[in-house]
Formats: C-alpha cells, structure tokens, sequence
C-alpha cells in the first residue's frame, strides 16, 4: 500500500450505491439491461461495515491507508442522473460516523501532507 516508503501517504475514496435498483451492463441475458435490487439501505450498511474493516494506520510503521472517506451516492446507470445523498438515513450515517466523511478525509490528509511534506 505505501510501496517501499514509510512516509507515502495513501488514502482511499470509496462511493457506495444507496439506489434500491441498478441497471448493470453484464445482466444481459434478454438482450437488454436489467435491474437487480438490493435492499436498502441495509446492503449499504453491510458495504460500509466492511470498508470500516479495511486497515487504518496511527504510526509510520503500521500497514493500512492514512485517510479513507466514505461518500454515499443514488446512481441507477439507467441515464438518470446520479445524486450524492446527503441525509442519510441515521442507522446508515451513524455507521459512517464522522471520521469517515469526505471532508474528515481532506482535513487528515492536510495535516499529515503538511507533516510529511514541510520541507518541500
């Protein structure tokens, strides 16, 4: 994850899918798209359960990503537009917590580039 460099900052964004349907390319078997449903918001929730899994460093020497944020979009990839989700649904933000916000993302990875990077 941070190669052969200690000091590399890696960071990971994750977009998770809240719509309950999404057209996917590769369920074609009549020859055009169909939907496949998920059971929201509960599937986010499992999603993001997961991604809370993923490993987070606190010291130089640990293995795991720096920063990691999490955003929450509604995306049916039929044409219809994306929305970034805003108000979740609280069972769905408070598993997300604020530490795992786009903007806590930035903050974290401000403060570690000034850290690290000072000298440049």
């Amino acid at each position: 994850m941070h190669g052969d460099r200690n000091d590399a900052i890696a960071a990971g964004f994750v977009a998770v899918n809240l719509s309950a349907t999404f057209f996917s390319p590769t369920n074609l078997d009549t020859g055009k798209p169909r939907a496949k449903t998920a059971k929201q918001p509960e599937s986010t929730i499992d999603v993001v359960k997961k991604l809370k899994q993923l490993p987070r460093r606190s010291s130089l020497s640990d293995p795991g990503f720096d920063a990691l944020g999490i955003c929450i979009l509604e995306f049916k990839n039929d044409g219809s537009d994306v929305r970034l989700v805003e108000s979740v649904p609280h069972d769905l933000f408070a598993e997300i917590g604020p530490a795992l916000t786009y903007g806590a993302m930035i903050d974290r990875l401000s403060v570690m580039y000034g850290q690290r990077c000072a000298a440049l």
